[in-house]
C-alpha cells in the first residue's frame, strides 16, 4: 500500500472507530460513565470487559459514524472531563491489578470553523467582525459621554440606570461565608497560584456565561456558568477561575442576592492544580431540620440551628394520639411539659408528662435516654408534631415520633 493509500484508509468515513473495535474484540463490555467531578464527555468511551476470558480496562476514543454522532462524540477531541474518566479508570484498573487496553483514534485539538473554511477566510470574517463590533460600542456609548451602565432616555431626558446581566439587585450585606464546604471547579489555575493553603479569600460571583481560560489558555477556554444547571463563574481579582456546579447552593446565591463569596483551598487536586472549595452556610437540612422549619414557617434558608428542640418517641399504644390523628400522618399541636409525682413511698425518680388540654398525652420515666432533656424543660410550653409511624424492627411495630419546639417564652404560640 502506497503511502497516499494509508492516508486514504485512514480518512476514510467507513474506517472502524474504538466502539466497532471494543464490540469485535471484547465480551461482556460494561461502560463507566463519568469523571466523579464534572460530566461525562462523550468522546471517552471506557469500561470494563473480557478479553479471552480475562478481565481488562478499555479505554477508546470515539469520533463517530455519521455528522449527528460525531457532533455528538465532538469528533473525538475530549474535554478534561475526559481525561479525568481515563485516568479513574486506570487507577481502578491498578486496583484490582487489571491490564489497560487503549484505542487512541483522534485528529488532535479541536479546532472549529478553521477545519471547514480554512484559515485565511476565517481571519477575515474575524476582523471584520472585531472592526464592526468596536464602531457598535463606541457609538452606543462614547457618544452618550461616560458610563455604559447609564443609559439616557431621549424621551424625557431622565437617566435610568440599567442592571448588568451578570448582577441581579443585592443589598449592602452581599457577602457570603460559612463553615460548609462546596467543591468548585478549578479551571484556570494561574489566576489562584498565589493564595496560600487555607486562606480563606474572596471571590466575585458572575452570573452570566462567559470564557473561562483553561489555566491560562484562553484558546483552550470554557464558556461557562449562567445558572440554570451550569453554575456561577468565580473570579479572583477580576480574572474567572472555576465555577460552582451546585444548583442548591448558586439558588441559596440568588435568594440572598450575593455578590461575593469565601473560598478556601485545603489540599491539591492534581500536583499542580489547586482543589478550591466555597464556604457557605448549609443549604441541605436533615428530616428534623425541615420538620422543626416548618412547625415554626422558616423561610427556605432562614438557620434552625438555635432552636431548641427535642426529639423523642414512644411504642406504648396511645389511644389519644390515634384520636388526635385520626388517620392523618401528623399533627401539629400546642403542649406543655410537667412532672409527674410518683406514688408515695416510691424510690422511682418522678415521670415527664407531655400534655395537651390537660391531659397526659405521653409519659417518660428516668429510663428513656431524653428524660434529663424532658427534665430541663419541666413547666414550659411547646409545640409538638406527633407522627404515628411504623419501626424497622422487621415486624413493623407502630410507634410514635415526637418532635418538641419550644418557644422563647413559657406562653405557647400558634
Amino acid at each position: 500500500m502506497e503511502a497516499f493509500e494509508r492516508v486514504q484508509a485512514a480518512r476514510s468515513k467507513g474506517r472502524p472507530t474504538g466502539t466497532d473495535f471494543i464490540n469485535h474484540i471484547f465480551d461482556d463490555f460494561i461502560e463507566m460513565h463519568g469523571d466523579r467531578r464534572f460530566g461525562d464527555d462523550k468522546a471517552i468511551v471506557a469500561g470494563i470487559a473480557r478479553l479471552n476470558g480475562m478481565p481488562v480496562t478499555v479505554i477508546a476514543l470515539e469520533r463517530g459514524h455519521d455528522t449527528k454522532e460525531k457532533l455528538y462524540r465532538n469528533f473525538g477531541s475530549a474535554h478534561p472531563e475526559g481525561y479525568r474518566k481515563a485516568l479513574r479508570q486506570m487507577k481502578l484498573a491498578e486496583k484490582f491489578h487489571r491490564p489497560v487496553v487503549c484505542f487512541v483514534d483522534t485528529a488532535g485539538a479541536f479546532c472549529a470553523l478553521f477545519v471547514f473554511v480554512g484559515a485565511w477566510p476565517m481571519l477575515i470574517f474575524t476582523a471584520f467582525f472585531i472592526f464592526i463590533g468596536m464602531f457598535a460600542y463606541k457609538h452606543r456609548f462614547d457618544k452618550r459621554g461616560g458610563d455604559p451602565a447609564v443609559s439616557r432616555t431621549p424621551v424625557d431626558g431622565s437617566t435610568v440606570q440599567r442592571k448588568s446581566p451578570d448582577t441581579i439587585p443585592a443589598p449592602a450585606e452581599s457577602h457570603v461565608a460559612g463553615t460548609v464546604e462546596y467543591l468548585v471547579y478549578n479551571y484556570n489555575e494561574p489566576v489562584v497560584a498565589n493564595i496560600p493553603r487555607d486562606r480563606i479569600f474572596t471571590a466575585e460571583i458572575i452570573r452570566r456565561r462567559m470564557n473561562v481560560p483553561f489555566h491560562g489558555n484562553r484558546d483552550l477556554g470554557y464558556v461557562l456558568g449562567g445558572g440554570n444547571g451550569n453554575g456561577y463563574v468565580l473570579s479572583y481579582n477580576g480574572a474567572p477561575f472555576g465555577v460552582i456546579p451546585n444548583d442548591r447552593l448558586c439558588a441559596y446565591l440568588d435568594d440572598v442576592h450575593a455578590r461575593t463569596i469565601s473560598c478556601v483551598w485545603h489540599e491539591w487536586y492534581e500536583p499542580t492544580i489547586k482543589s478550591i472549595k466555597a464556604l457557605a452556610p448549609s443549604t441541605r437540612r436533615s428530616r428534623s431540620e425541615r420538620i422543626i422549619a416548618s412547625m415554626i414557617g422558616a423561610g427556605k434558608w432562614d438557620s434552625v440551628d438555635d432552636v431548641d428542640s427535642i426529639k423523642a418517641s414512644d411504642y406504648k399504644p396511645n389511644a389519644m394520639a390515634d384520636s388526635l390523628l385520626s388517620g392523618r400522618g401528623f399533627i401539629d399541636i400546642e403542649v406543655s411539659l410537667d412532672m409527674i409525682p410518683t406514688p408515695k413511698g416510691s424510690y422511682a425518680k418522678p415521670h415527664v408528662g407531655i400534655f395537651h388540654d390537660g391531659a397526659a398525652l405521653f409519659e417518660f420515666d428516668a429510663r428513656k435516654m431524653v428524660y434529663g432533656e424532658l427534665v430541663r424543660h419541666a413547666g414550659q410550653n411547646a409545640l409538638a408534631r406527633v407522627e404515628k409511624k411504623l419501626s424497622n424492627d422487621g415486624n413493623g411495630s407502630p410507634y410514635y415520633s415526637i418532635m418538641l419546639v419550644f418557644q422563647s417564652d413559657t406562653s405557647s404560640q400558634a
